[in-house]
């Protein structure tokens, strides 16, 4: 799910994952398991490969994200 709700940890949510990823991708292209690492080491966010998977998706279907060759970059018309 999207919206938060309170039983949920805030960290995990969608939102504000695509905000963290989308910082990221601001850098450089990443790949999922470049993206994965900078996320538990730099921000000390422990999840999932789905709760990723899902924000990728997330941000896909939203358009702001591309994927070419396994390797995950903004839209040019959204940078």
């Amino acid at each position: 799910m999207i919206i938060p709700t309170k039983y949920e940890n805030i960290k995990e949510n969608p939102l504000i994952l695509g905000y963290h990823v989308i910082a990221l991708l601001k850098e450089n292209p990443l790949s999922f398991l470049e993206i994965h690492h900078k996320l538990f080491q730099f921000k000390k966010i422990e999840l999932g490969y789905e709760n990723l998977l899902d924000t990728l998706t997330f941000l896909y279907l939203s358009e702001i994200i591309e994927i070419d060759n396994n390797i995950i970059s903004l839209k040019n018309d959204f940078q």
